[in-house]
């Protein structure tokens, strides 16, 4: 009765409103989600290598060696036996699920991501936490979604709500994460998405006020003061860091392609070999300047660096060992993001770039001041937001973050300036691809073909297997034996059939049952058909004169079925229209 009463009172709301409230479900799942997960890692990290330092330098080296390779171990078990989806940063697979699964993305995927992310760079992976909190705060928004029967095409809506939730609440930056969404998984700064996506973001953000406070992500000084000849220095560390950020890319996907081809090392091993090259780089890091900022998120050195400033050799030094070590902490098949370690190597370039400027200075003029204090930490900024944006190639977020995590409105300027700047570099070194579509080029699938076109003559000139869909309900036996236990299996209405390769029609739901209760051979119907060489146009013409709903791709002219196309599918890329 109770249950009853309150979906009585739910169906009274205005639709409307009743999506305002769901997107506020959405928000606060994923933020939920973000929070545990960040919470989670600086535990497990706060555990181990920081207490570790205390016990000295040769303890520290072995101890952390066990640390480490004990993490990776975990890591790869827990891949191989639950989950191998689970590795990397995950937002290459929250993109493909909201233009390519509707929004359908499983949660088995998001808590195996989630427990490797926390052991991976608890245990010192150079990683980072914010890919992973957006896949698991999308994922959990999906799962829910799929919970209360939503269609489609509200999943994924509710992947952009969570995912939005769940980068706000990662480094508390709502702008970030309403742009991150937009620029990046939805891919239109114009989507009617836009809404709901600030709703989600302003929630994250209020989740993150509640249980951890409003500070910034660093503590950093008032930069004031700032002389003419430092705007003259912003462009080149914008230039050199969105360099870094592009050889990262190169080299990161190289090796990933490399390692995934190597058959002779178990998959689980993979992972662990990764964390012995890390630790090698992050040991060498620590017993010179005895800092562990290459190992895990190395916020602990950055914050400290953007607080206190930090030596340009130091800074140098932890450069160079932190770009290797996270190439083979993600190549070879750890569990997080890049998030971290770009805006990592971005600071430090920045710092290195300005300590080495003034150094400069002073060679000529003894007595000069420039480039100290507040100029390095312009310099770091600027570093960041040209090292993140030329990687991920989202120069909004890659502005409104860095502004958002150091709450200094005064070096807007200076980042719009490394915006551009970095934009432009990636461009011309990097390709036009980001380090996410790249991911999934590497991983077999159509990038080009991932959104829709934004034009209906594009799209329908397009080719037909651009909006196909996977049919794993083909029928190749028409038994009864086999007819029920599709029916079960199943819940579609329209099944293709086949019989030694060949397409022979569809099977109506219905007409299957009816077979089975009377023992009759079943009636097929005929069903448009397309080869796939063709266009999205030629299946929308059959489909107007046919009677079903869906249209069959084939191989060959009366061949085997490959994929399917339909009305539905056709409706979410605004190209079916009724006809004058």
């Amino acid at each position: 009765m109770g249950r009853r009463w309150v979906i009585q009172l739910w169906l009274r709301i205005p639709p409307k409103a009743r999506d305002v409230f769901l997107n506020i479900a959405f928000a606060v799942v994923g933020a939920t989600m973000s929070i545990v997960f960040m919470k989670l890692v600086s535990g497990a990290f706060d555990a181990g290598l920081p207490r570790l330092m205390k016990a000295g330098k040769w303890a520290f080296v072995w101890k952390s060696f066990l640390l480490i390779t004990g993490s990776t171990l975990a890591v790869g078990l827990l891949l191989k036996w639950l989950c191998p989806e689970a590795a990397g940063s995950g937002i290459p697979q929250v993109k493909h699920a909201y233009w390519q699964r509707r929004g359908m993305l499983p949660w088995r995927w998001a808590w195996v991501k989630l427990v490797c992310g926390v052991i991976s760079i608890g245990g010192g992976s150079s990683l980072g936490r914010e890919g992973p909190s957006v896949f698991a705060s999308a994922s959990a928004a999906s799962t829910v979604a799929g919970k209360l029967g939503l269609p489609g095409v509200r999943r994924r809506g509710a992947v952009a709500a969570g995912a939005a939730a769940g980068l706000a609440a990662a480094f508390n930056t709502p702008l970030a994460g309403i742009t991150f969404v937009l620029e990046e998984i939805i891919g239109d700064l114009n989507s009617r998405s836009l809404g709901p996506a600030i709703l989600a973001a302003v929630t994250g953000a209020f989740g993150v006020y509640i249980f951890i406070g409003q500070q910034p992500s660093f503590t950093v000084p008032s930069i004031s003061s700032l002389h003419w000849q430092v705007y003259l220095i912003v462009p080149v560390v914008a230039a050199l860091a969105a360099l870094i950020g592009v050889f990262f890319q190169d080299l990161t996907l190289m090796l990933r392609k490399r390692v995934r081809n190597i058959t002779a090392v178990p998959v689980w091993c993979k992972p662990v070999i990764g964390g012995w090259l890390t630790w090698v780089f992050g040991v060498a890091a620590f017993l010179i300047c005895g800092r562990i900022g290459v190992f895990g998120l190395g916020y602990i050195d950055l914050d400290a660096s953007m607080t206190h400033g930090i030596a340009w050799s130091v800074a140098l030094l932890l450069l160079c060992a932190k770009l290797p070590a996270t190439i083979f902490s993600y190549g070879f098949g750890g569990c997080g993001g890049i998030f971290a370690p770009t805006l990592f190597f971005g600071a430090m370039t920045g710092f290195a770039i300005g300590g080495l400027s003034g150094e400069a200075m002073r060679m000529f003029n003894p007595d000069s001041a420039l480039f100290t204090g507040n100029d390095l930490i312009l310099f770091a900024s600027v570093g960041m937001s040209a090292c993140f944006g030329a990687t991920v190639r989202a120069p909004l977020t890659a502005l409104l973050m860095i502004f958002e995590m150091t709450h200094r409105y005064e070096i807007i300027p200076a980042l719009m300036i490394a915006t551009v700047v970095s934009q432009a570099t990636a461009r011309v070194f990097g390709g036009h691809r980001n380090f996410y579509d790249a991911i999934l080029a590497q991983d077999g699938v159509d990038v080009e073909n991932l959104r829709p076109p934004r034009d209906l003559e594009t799209l329908a000139g397009q080719n037909i297997m651009s909006l196909a869909e996977a049919c794993p309900y083909v029928l190749h036996s028409l038994d009864t034996a086999t007819l029920s236990a599709h029916l079960a299996k199943y819940p579609a209405f329209l099944f293709p059939v086949e019989e030694q390769g060949k397409f022979k029609g569809l099977l109506a739901r219905d007409d299957a049952m009816a077979a089975i209760l009377q023992n009759t051979p079943p009636v097929l119907h005929p069903a448009p058909q397309c080869l796939h060489t063709e266009t999205v146009q030629n299946a929308l013409n059959r489909l107007r004169l046919a009677h079903t709903h869906l249209c069959i791709i084939l191989d060959e002219p009366e061949g085997q079925v490959l994929a399917i196309l339909t009305e539905h599918k056709l409706l979410e890329s605004s190209i079916l229209r009724p006809e004058r």
